[in-house]
C-alpha cells in the first residue's frame, strides 16, 4: 500500500487564464497519468507583486464555499507564498477564483488519494473564547479521523495571533494570521475528532475543510527540528521510521516576515524558497532516510515536526494514531 500523498517532482502551474471568478482545474489537463480516486491537491499560491495583495480562492467543484483569502506581496527580492488544499470531484476538478493572473500564480504540488477526504463544503468550528485554548469537536464531521485539515480565516482589518494543537498537547505555539487573510493547517486530534484552538480575537474564524483516517500519525507534542543555522539548505532531523512526508509547523519568533523552504533531500529545486506567512503547516517528502532539507533566511523561523504520512495500517487501528 502507499501513503495517501504524492508529491509531484515539480510544481505545476494552474493558474487561470479567467479572473474574479471560479474556473474549473481540470487535474488530467495538466497533470498526466493521474491515479483514481485522488482526493484532493496540495497548493503553493504565489504574489510577486512588491506592492499588491491579492484576493485567491479555492474549492472543491461542486461547492458553495466563497473565502477569498489576501496573498500578501513581496516585501524584498523574494516572491510570497502561502499553502493551501483543496478536495477535487470525481472528475479530478477543482476550483479557483483568483483576482490577479500576472503576479498571483497557483501551483499544484501534491495530490491526495484515499485515506484523505475532503468535504464538499466547509464547515464552520469558530470558536468565540479569546486567549486561551478551546476544544474543538469535529467528530459529526470527521468520523475515526486522527487528522482535520483547517482553514484559518481573520475577517478583522488588524493581524491576529492563532494556533492549534491536538487535543491533550502542551504546545503552545500562535503567531499571526494576516488581517483579510488566512492559512491551511493540519492537526492532530484524539481519538474523539478533538483539537484545540486558540485565538487572539473573535475576528477569528476557523473552518474544518478535510480530515485524514489512515496513513498518517500525529503526535502529541511536536520535536522541534529548528535549524541552528541560516543561509543554505540545510539537512532536517530524520523523522520517525516508515515515514514518507513529513508535517511540519513553521513559525517565527518575532512578527518579521522571513524566507523560508522546504525540498527533499537532494533535491535542486529552489521554487519553495520565499517569504512566508508567519505561521504555516506544510507537507514534504522525505528521501530513502527520512530526511528533508530546509532554508531559512534567519534562525527565527522555527520548526516543529508534529506528524508525519506512512503506509497505512491494515491489520488494526489499535495503536495507529498518537504521539
Amino acid at each position: 500500500m502507499t501513503p495517501p500523498i504524492v508529491m509531484l517532482a515539480s510544481p505545476v502551474d494552474v493558474t487561470p487564464a479567467t479572473t474574479g471568478s471560479f474556473q474549473d482545474v481540470d487535474l488530467d489537463t495538466y497533470i498526466a497519468g493521474l491515479p483514481s480516486g485522488l482526493t484532493g491537491v496540495l497548493l503553493r499560491v504565489e504574489n510577486t507583486s512588491s506592492d499588491t495583495a491579492y484576493y485567491f480562492d479555492c474549492r472543491k467543484k461542486g461547492s458553495t464555499d466563497a473565502l477569498e483569502d489576501y496573498v500578501d506581496y513581496m516585501d524584498d527580492a523574494v516572491k510570497y507564498k502561502t499553502c493551501h488544499a483543496c478536495g477535487v470531484d470525481a472528475n479530478k476538478i477543482f476550483q479557483l477564483n483568483l483576482e490577479d493572473k500576472t503576479y498571483l500564480k497557483v501551483y499544484v504540488i501534491g495530490y491526495f488519494t484515499a485515506g484523505v477526504t475532503f468535504l464538499t463544503n466547509m464547515v464552520n468550528k469558530s470558536i468565540s473564547a479569546t486567549s486561551t485554548w478551546t476544544d474543538v469537536d469535529c467528530s459529526a464531521s470527521a468520523p475515526s479521523a486522527a487528522a482535520l485539515i483547517f482553514r484559518l480565516f481573520n475577517t478583522g482589518s488588524t493581524n491576529r495571533n492563532a494556533g492549534l494543537r491536538k487535543n491533550g498537547s502542551t504546545d503552545a505555539r500562535t503567531n499571526i494570521v494576516n488581517s483579510g487573510g488566512g492559512a491551511v493547517a493540519i492537526v492532530g486530534c484524539d481519538s474523539s475528532q478533538i483539537c484545540e484552538h486558540y485565538i487572539s480575537n473573535a475576528e477569528q474564524d476557523l473552518y474544518l475543510i478535510g480530515y485524514v483516517t489512515a496513513g498518517c500519525t500525529m503526535l502529541t507534542d511536536g520535536t522541534n527540528i529548528s535549524l541552528s543555522g541560516a543561509g543554505s539548505w540545510t539537512d532536517l532531523a530524520a523523522a520517525p521510521a516508515g515515514a514518507t512526508h513529513a508535517i511540519i509547523e513553521v513559525i517565527t519568533a518575532s512578527t518579521s516576515y522571513y524566507n523560508f523552504g522546504l525540498r527533499e533531500n537532494g533535491s535542486s529545486d529552489e521554487s519553495g524558497y520565499a517569504e512566508f506567512l508567519r505561521h504555516s503547516w506544510e507537507i514534504v517528502k522525505l528521501d530513502a532516510n527520512r530526511v528533508a532539507e530546509a532554508k531559512i533566511e534567519n534562525t527565527a523561523v522555527d520548526m516543529f515536526l508534529i506528524g508525519y504520512f506512512h503506509e497505512p495500517v491494515t491489520s488494526s487501528w489499535a495503536g495507529t494514531w498518537g504521539g
